[in-house]
């Protein structure tokens, strides 16, 4: 039988039909009958294949038309094994699917015999050089008809290999080994030669019986399928580990070799789903996840490495299972997550570096500098490393740490201190009309409050404005503005008014306290001075009403004299006692008594009283007047020895008896309150 070269597809699916089980023929075909030599091949991997032959029933092989008969020969055998067969084996034995062959290679016009012998033509070949079996008579055979042998490949797990029809085993065959069953070729069994004459010797036609020849011929083919299957096994360990991971690779610390493309994704996502690797900084241990760490794995690059480890070697060590070839998960770390991380977790405050500050000395009236101080941090860059090294997390990471140098060193505070120095002490100078007024340095000192900024490697000064509203105004008003003086209305004792007690003035305001207080804030910032004018307005005095001390409301208390120009009175109180009257004489309507409330300025016992300075300029002149006490201005209490006592005829004085006048000369006081009132 013939395999057909030009159906690749068809090696493997016809030989299911044949039995491994059905039993050999026990006696030899009819007289008459041609014997059949069937050459079974039993091919279980890595074992020697052994040939037999196996006679098949009489008249169950066509003939083919034209057919040449095949001719003896004592050169050596074609192996009776296609490439495409062999390979078929091989791949299934390399892959671990022996029961199903590879034939991708039957395919390939390269695998066919040299010289266009296919597979067919060898199978034949083999067949037609091989000595016939003795007849049922006892001679060599030579008279039978020669039948070209089929050589079937079982595989090992009962699946024949080979195309065509099964042909069933004649009694007495041998099984297969591992129950496969020999395979008939579907294909026209070619003619046999014409019979031999009767005078033809065995010798004569090629066809004595089994000999030296033979036997080589059967270890020739023996070594060399067991050599054709062991490179057909070498071609499919091969075309396996072209789709899987190389022997000898290792993943995370994992041997991977032989694993398919999913069984590495597998792999690789449960590695990244379990990491969370242990890390380590004096007494502590921390686990930590990849998102606290600032890892990111990349998983199909991984798994790409993986597939891809050691095929840049040549292809002996790309096999070599003792040939190491490592690879690691493809992560990458974000440096400022992991710093931040470390550095939160196990570096304390009093570790870090403190940056120099800057901060108001009241005994030197100036800003100084408070010195810097070095620190340390964790080492960010040797823990990534570590990390990256150590991608599956199996390993404890050591912590280490490093000098942290103080961000903001002394000299860039004392240059900053100096500058603010310099700004406090410019002028800030505020005139409102006559008056000025300076701001003292500490005040504004106070008002100032300096930070480092550690992002900028500087300081942030800033002026509290709020608390510079709340100081500054009352500080405007002292030394820029006069208090207004309240008029007061006096009452007496019994709610009688006793006039103006005090007379009151205008006084003077900032007109916008605010917008100066700004002014003044916006200069310090900016450390420029300031010289300006502030705007003020007129503040009125207002009016009090208010009655008299309370020491002139007790008996025997302070001394005071209420003039009556009503009833043209005057007593003498000392509290609430009263402890005289006396009529008196007023000032005229020309020249009236003033009412109000007064006290005593000036006193003196004897005068001459005019109203000029010279004798020109005057009206009158009196002469020798005693007693007097001046309550308001040129208005006084005094003797009077030319007027009529209980009239309106004076010049504004109050005038009394002379005796009178002596007795509250000697009373009075300067000081004491004069009440005038109607």
């Amino acid at each position: 039988m013939v395999a057909n070269p030009g159906k690749p597809d068809d090696l493997a699916g016809d030989l299911s039909s044949v039995s491994a089980d059905q039993p050999a023929p026990t006696k030899p075909p009819e007289d008459g009958a041609a014997w059949e030599v069937v050459q079974s091949v039993t091919m279980p991997v890595a074992k020697p294949i052994a040939a037999k032959q196996v006679p098949t029933a009489p008249k169950q092989v066509p003939t083919v038309p034209n057919a040449q008969p095949a001719q003896a020969s004592t050169d050596a055998p074609t192996p009776p094994f296609s490439e495409a067969k062999l390979l078929g084996v091989a791949g299934q034995a390399a892959a671990g699917h022996p029961s199903k062959p590879v034939v991708d290679s039957v395919n390939n016009p390269a695998d066919q015999s040299a010289g266009g012998t296919d597979a067919e033509s060898a199978t034949t070949d083999v067949a037609s050089s091989m000595p016939s079996s003795p007849s049922a008579d006892g001679t060599d055979g030579s008279d039978s008809k020669a039948v070209a042998t089929p050589v079937a490949i079982a595989a090992t797990d009962g699946d024949a290999v080979g195309g065509g029809t099964a042909v069933p085993a004649v009694d007495g065959a041998a099984p297969a080994t591992d129950g496969a069953a020999p395979a008939a070729s579907a294909e026209p069994t070619p003619a046999s030669p014409p019979p031999a004459s009767p005078t033809q010797s065995p010798q004569a036609t090629g066809r004595g019986k089994a000999g030296p020849n033979r036997v080589l011929i059967t270890v020739l083919l023996s070594v060399l399928v067991a050599a054709l299957v062991l490179v057909g096994i070498g071609f499919g360990v091969v075309r396996y580990f072209e789709h899987h991971v190389l022997p000898g690779t290792e993943l995370a610390g994992e041997s991977i070799g032989g694993y398919s493309e999913e069984q590495v994704h597998d792999l690789v996502v449960t590695l990244v789903d379990n990491y969370q690797p242990t890390l380590q900084f004096d007494d502590q241990d921390k686990q930590a996840t990849a998102a606290q760490l600032g890892v990111t794995f990349d998983v199909d690059a991984t798994v790409a490495a993986a597939m891809s480890a050691g095929r840049d070697l040549p292809k002996v060590e790309q096999l070599n299972p003792w040939k190491s070839k490592k690879t690691q998960l493809v992560s990458s770390v974000d440096q400022d997550k992991l710093q931040t991380w470390l550095d939160k977790t196990f570096i304390t405050a009093d570790m870090r570096q403190q940056s120099a500050g800057i901060s108001f000395d009241a005994d030197q009236q100036s800003f100084v500098v408070d010195p810097a101080v070095p620190g340390e941090v964790a080492d960010g860059a040797a823990v990534a490393d570590e990390l990256l090294a150590n991608a599956a997390g199996s390993q404890p990471v050591r912590v280490v740490t490093k000098a942290e140098a103080p961000i903001i060193d002394d000299a860039t505070a004392q240059t900053q201190a100096d500058a603010i120095n310099a700004a406090v002490n410019l002028p800030y100078k505020l005139t409102a009309g006559k008056a000025e007024y300076t701001i003292p340095p500490a005040l504004l000192a106070s008002w100032l409050t300096v930070k480092a900024d550690e992002a900028t490697g500087g300081f942030i000064t800033t002026v509290d404005e709020a608390k510079a509203q709340t100081e500054l105004p009352s500080l405007l008003a002292e030394n820029l503005t006069k208090a207004a003086v309240p008029k007061q209305i006096m009452h007496g004792p019994s709610g009688v008014v006793f006039g103006t007690s005090q007379s009151g003035a205008d006084g003077t305001a900032v007109a916008d306290p605010a917008a100066v207080v700004s002014q003044v804030v916006a200069a310090l910032q900016a450390g420029q001075g300031l010289d300006a004018t502030v705007d003020v307005t007129v503040d009125p005095a207002p009016t009090e009403e208010v009655g008299m001390p309370a020491e002139y409301l007790v008996p025997g208390g302070a001394r005071w004299i209420e003039v009556n120009r009503s009833n043209h009175t005057a007593t003498r109180w000392e509290g609430t006692t009263a402890l005289s009257t006396w009529t008196v004489v007023i000032g005229k309507p020309s020249t009236p008594t003033t009412a109000g409330v007064f006290h005593v300025w000036h006193k003196n016992a004897l005068q001459d009283m005019t109203d000029g300075a010279t004798p020109e300029t005057r009206t009158y002149l009196t002469k020798d007047v005693p007693w007097s006490a001046y309550f308001n201005g040129d208005q006084a209490l005094h003797g009077n020895y030319w007027g009529v006592m209980g009239t309106s005829s004076s010049h504004g004085c109050v005038g009394m008896p002379p005796d009178l006048a002596k007795v509250n000369y000697d009373w009075i006081q300067l000081g004491d309150l004069v009440v005038v009132h109607d």
